[in-house]
């Protein structure tokens, strides 16, 4: 219940913060391709992930949840991603008419 903690600030949650990691990257990918004839920006040269380079801090006391917390997070963004990779496959094998 946060009755009566409208004021003070809740700690990031695992998910959100992952979520907001992945959707950070993906969107400096989006970005960096528009410029070169759409789609996402993934090119073979280094110039393609600069930038977007992501990384996440688990730290706490021991027996904090750290270890757990991060396999959280990995699953999490594996989970996102082969759900993007899936969509692009669905999209390429039903170009628009």
């Amino acid at each position: 219940n946060n009755a009566g903690k409208d004021n003070e600030e809740l700690p990031p949650h695992v998910y959100a913060l992952a979520d907001a990691t992945y959707r950070s990257m993906m969107l400096k990918l989006d970005v960096e391709g528009s410029g070169s004839g759409g789609g996402r920006g993934v090119r073979p040269t280094s110039s393609a992930t600069s930038g977007c380079d992501q990384s996440i801090l688990v730290s706490g006391e021991s027996g904090a949840g750290k270890t757990v917390t991060t396999k959280f997070i990995m699953q999490y963004l594996a989970t996102l991603s082969q759900r993007c990779a899936e969509a692009k496959e669905g999209n390429a094998a039903n170009p628009p008419r």
